[in-house]
């Protein structure tokens, strides 16, 4: 059960409840009155002594948390004397833990320090806590506590006080539960609305060479070593261009197909800079073979077949126009649901933005690549701004 915090307003830290969704839970048997300790349930075989337990659901007016002291029977738990009377088939759910620790450091790789230990406010959306110390550059993170039994859940994800990036996993899952107003995860989880952003990504990326998938790779020259292996997400063709460094210049091998690379490889020749190149194989190949071993002595830009996954809160798409996940959750939620009209309108909104990101891309395209050069003649219409600024000739 990984604890997470859910955002920050100014200084105060906001800590999310924990996962109530597959725990042990069974109804009170009976009406119980304030200030009752003892209570009849439909069942308690899945209780022991000693656990914390739920009364009500979470962040309900009179929701409470109280430890069981002793279980007679199936149906009679006896807890901490109840703060409120609850009537006949409240819930009441197993919780593994009754406090939170919030933690604070000033980086995020920085070593943490413990702020404050909190009882779980199960009355409220979140549990708080106001590091008045803080500032949009602090840190923080959270743990769950049980003080019982002294066993605690592992950490959250850090995250920084100034918030969520736009477009990081926890942002997009924010804004897909404010639109369609489902904060309390009943309709579909976090997990799930996660894997819907990265499969919609997926297909984004499958449709087009897009110029924010682009990315750079070196590997090194070895002697004698004519074939080194292209990323494992390497995008078929999308290779622009290759240099090679030696010394403070720079060479740029001219792109051959395969059977034209095949007619100069005949004579097994090496030299210390390779003039020609080709892919094949998943492998980029050079003739002549390098004959003398380098250091990151390649460098090339090639584009990926699917952007990185979003995993951790902060962690943040690749996809330039994030909103068009936002509405394809949306979308998700609402087929979900079984409200149809909702899910169409939210499609549409996710295919305007589609477009959108079509139309830029192909702007940004065009200006890097003004005329449909074929592709051995790319290499000679990269815009050098495109490129790290490198020092040499």
């Amino acid at each position: 059960m990984k604890p997470k915090i859910k955002g920050f307003t100014n200084t105060v830290i906001k800590a999310e409840h924990p996962d109530m969704s597959y725990v042990a839970k069974t109804r009170l048997g009976a009406s119980v009155s304030a200030a009752e300790v003892t209570h009849t349930v439909v069942n308690n075989n899945k209780f022991t002594a000693d656990d914390y337990v739920l009364f009500e659901n979470l962040a309900e007016e009179k929701a409470e948390l109280r430890k069981i002291a002793s279980i007679s029977g199936n149906t009679t738990i006896v807890t901490d004397a109840l703060a409120f009377g609850h009537v006949k088939d409240t819930p009441i759910r197993f919780i593994p833990y009754n406090k939170v620790i919030f933690y604070t450091a000033t980086g995020e790789e920085a070593t943490y320090a413990a702020r404050n230990t909190a009882s779980l406010a199960v009355d409220s959306d979140f549990t708080y806590y106001d590091y008045t110390s803080g500032s949009s550059s602090t840190w923080a993170k959270i743990r769950y506590y049980n003080e019982q039994g002294t066993s605690y859940s592992e950490f959250s994800d850090a995250v920084q006080f100034s918030g969520y990036k736009s477009g990081s996993l926890q942002y997009l899952i924010d804004a897909v539960r404010r639109t369609t107003r489902t904060e309390d995860k009943s309709i579909v989880s976090d997990d799930e609305l996660k894997d819907c952003f990265n499969d919609f990504a997926n297909e984004i990326a499958s449709e087009r060479n897009w110029q924010f998938l682009e990315t750079n790779n070196t590997d090194s020259l070895e002697a004698g070593v004519q074939g080194y292996d292209l990323p494992g997400n390497y995008r078929p063709g999308s290779i622009m261009q290759v240099r090679i460094t030696s010394g403070s210049t720079y060479y740029y091998p001219e792109f051959k197909p395969i059977a034209e690379f095949n007619n100069f490889n005949r004579s097994n020749t090496t030299g210390t800079i390779p003039s020609i190149f080709t892919i094949w194989n998943n492998q980029i190949l050079f003739y002549p073979t390098p004959s003398t071993a380098g250091a990151d002595n390649v460098f090339y830009r090639y584009s990926k077949k699917t952007p990185d996954a979003l995993s951790g809160p902060n962690s943040v798409t690749e996809i330039s126009r994030y909103m068009v996940l936002v509405w394809a959750g949306c979308e998700a939620v609402e087929l979900k649901r079984g409200d149809l009209n909702k899910a169409s309108l939210y499609n549409q909104k996710k295919q305007t933005e589609l477009i959108k990101m079509k139309q830029e891309d192909s702007a940004r395209q065009s200006i890097a690549f003004p005329a449909s050069p074929r592709p051995r003649d790319i290499k000679r219409m990269v815009d050098p701004n495109r490129w790290p600024t490198l020092t040499g000739a």
